[in-house]
């Protein structure tokens, strides 16, 4: 089992994703909150999904703002 860099808790090998296999604008806004966090290191789906809505969210503001 991994460990996620976010919460420092367990996640099973199914649900941790490594930050290599993540896109680069949502890899840059968790990078913000967590600037320690690299592309050899592992968070849970689901904190993964925090961050996917968090940059979908800035996309559409950007959009409106426009």
């Amino acid at each position: 089992m991994a460990t996620s860099y976010i919460s420092k808790q367990e996640v099973p090998a199914g649900e941790a994703v490594a930050g290599k296999d993540i896109r680069e604008g949502i890899f840059a806004l968790i990078q913000a909150e967590h600037p320690g966090f690299t592309r050899e290191l592992v968070i849970s789906i689901e904190e993964l999904n925090k961050y996917r809505r968090q940059y979908l969210t800035r996309l559409i503001e950007q959009e409106k703002g426009e």
